[in-house]
């Protein structure tokens, strides 16, 4: 059931999709959102809370 997938730099499980989180490429924080590359330039920069 928790099968990954590698989509570019990001891995996430069936899990982490369902939860619409996403890890950053650059530094790993995990965040939500449907975008499909995350980067910290748009994610970490502006501090994005996890809601």
């Amino acid at each position: 059931m928790f099968k990954s997938h590698i989509q570019g730099s990001i891995i996430e499980t069936d899990d982490s999709k369902f939860r619409l989180l996403r890890k950053c490429v650059r530094c790993g924080k995990e965040f939500e959102t449907k975008a499909d590359d995350i980067y910290c330039s748009f994610a970490c920069f502006y501090k994005i809370p996890n809601s």
